[in-house]
């Protein structure tokens, strides 16, 4: 059926292909930097990477990636209580730092552009003159506010949510900065500041970009000719932010701001939204409080389409752990397995085969990688049985690690190259073996506790023993 995602806009999986550019442009909501990225944040941007991901290695296509960084904002000038843009960015680079190093962790891949809000100012100013002169703006004491009404006279305002302005925007925040509206359903284009605030010239005078705005101004920005062909980001955000960016940019251009938005779903804490009135926010902070790596919590998410709800707990995380040592286990094992019979060919090839076009077939039904990491989970079954076995053979071997290779190329689950044991431990582990070999169980019990107080495990194989990493 080739690739298809399910489009916000029109509520439906809609098959997706090259746009009028040379590369996939693509627009991620990325962060705004006042506080440690929550795990429901974190599970939206490996969503992100995943999507990229398959784009690229999949279907080879370029992709153009763009995650804007705010860097302004309410709670930024509410939380640091800066007097100047200099306290400011001292307050939001720390955040910025330990945000970008999380999603390393995770694995997730920097986009080629993380535009900050402050680099673009210039843009915004210009998108809402657009917005201004085109009629559907108006200024009240220096501020600039989106006249939603004149906006859904034209052309429809709330085109992801279906919404029917007046009835449905009523149960809906709109935007709730206190200034001067003419209607509650409005939002700030342009906020006025005092002289002595943070803030910039503008032809209205001093004050400062309203968020929606940002994402708008970024996007077109970076990404150049409209409308874009994907923009990513959670489903929290699909209202008001990304009704706001659609109007905004329809408003300032007469374009649609992208051909596709695709939108992650919540992660839930024991059947809970995440938030700070739940007393259930979490970090990577707090999963590595728990002996949990990264790796553990990405391939939780995997296991988990990313438009459905995924329920976090320590006993799925430690479960999505297991998964993860199942699958490193046989490619590690693979590794060393020395393939010294001539094996079974047709069946290796089946199997990879099989795996592939299981593996295709669910990533292009709107990344659907629960599918994709059963098939490869089935895989991992299946090469083991082969090995154990004998009917698999050193001829066969390359291939099989080249399709893990090139499904974790998109997963991103599988640490290629294991690190190597510290001396002490690796010490450990031959004089376990020695023990072992005279048969002092006890002893060896003895050993094996203390490799893994040291954060290793050791299995014991037919090549000897081999230790990783807990």
């Amino acid at each position: 059926m080739g690739l298809r995602f399910y489009n916000t806009l029109n509520r439906r999986k809609e098959p997706f292909a090259l746009g009028r550019g040379k590369a996939v442009s693509m627009y991620v909501c990325g962060p705004t930097v006042y506080a440690p990225a929550q795990l429901g944040n974190l599970r939206s941007y490996v969503s992100a990477d995943i999507l990229r991901r398959w784009l690229e290695h999949g279907h080879g296509w370029k992709v153009q990636a763009v995650m804007n960084v705010t860097d302004i904002e309410d709670k930024i000038l509410r939380d640091s209580q800066a007097k100047d843009l200099s306290g400011v960015q001292a307050f939001t680079k720390p955040h910025e730092e330990r945000f970008f190093a999380d999603l390393e962790g995770l694995g997730v891949e920097r986009p080629g552009a993380t535009p900050h809000a402050t680099e673009h100012i210039g843009g915004m100013i210009k998108l809402i003159e657009r917005i201004q002169e085109n009629g559907f703006a108006y200024e009240r004491d220096g501020s600039v506010y989106f006249d939603v009404a004149k906006y859904n006279e034209r052309y429809g305002y709330g085109a992801l949510q279906k919404l029917e302005l007046g009835k449905d925007t009523a149960k809906h925040r709109i935007d709730n900065d206190e200034y001067g509206k003419e209607s509650v359903q409005d939002f700030a284009l342009w906020k006025a500041e005092p002289e002595d605030a943070i803030g910039w010239r503008s032809p209205w005078g001093h004050g400062r970009p309203g968020w929606h705005i940002e994402c708008s101004a970024m996007a077109a920005g970076e990404l150049g000719a409209l409308p874009i062909d994907l923009h990513f980001g959670g489903v929290d955000l699909t209202f008001p932010h990304h009704e706001n960016e659609i109007a905004q940019t329809k408003a300032a251009t007469g374009e649609d701001l992208a051909r596709f938005w695709v939108h992650g779903e919540h992660l839930l804490v024991d059947g809970k939204r995440m938030g700070k009135s739940e007393g259930n926010m979490l970090t990577l902070a707090d999963v590595a409080k728990r002996g949990f790596e990264p790796v553990h919590l990405r391939m939780l998410f995997v296991q988990a389409h990313y438009r459905s709800k995924l329920n976090f707990t320590w006993e799925s995380l430690a479960g999505a752990k297991e998964s993860y040592e199942r699958l490193q286990s046989f490619y590690d094992r693979l590794g060393e397995h020395g393939g010294d019979t001539a094996g079974d060919a047709e069946a290796a090839t089946k199997l990879i085969t099989d795996t592939q076009e299981r593996f295709a077939a669910a990533m292009d039904d709107d990344l659907n990688t629960a599918e994709a990491v059963a098939a490869v989970f089935d895989l991992v079954r299946d090469g083991n049985a082969l090995i154990d076995g004998d009917e698999l053979g050193a001829d066969q071997l390359p291939a099989v690690l080249e399709a893990l290779r090139g499904w974790n190329d998109v997963l991103g689950v599988l640490t290629l190259e294991a690190p190597a044991a510290p001396a002490n431990v690796a010490k450990l582990a031959e004089e376990r073996e020695v023990t072992r070999q005279r048969d002092d169980f006890a002893e060896a019990d003895r050993l094996r506790k203390q490799i893994e107080r040291a954060g290793w495990t050791v299995e014991d194989t037919a090549q000897g023993p081999r230790l990783r990493k807990r």
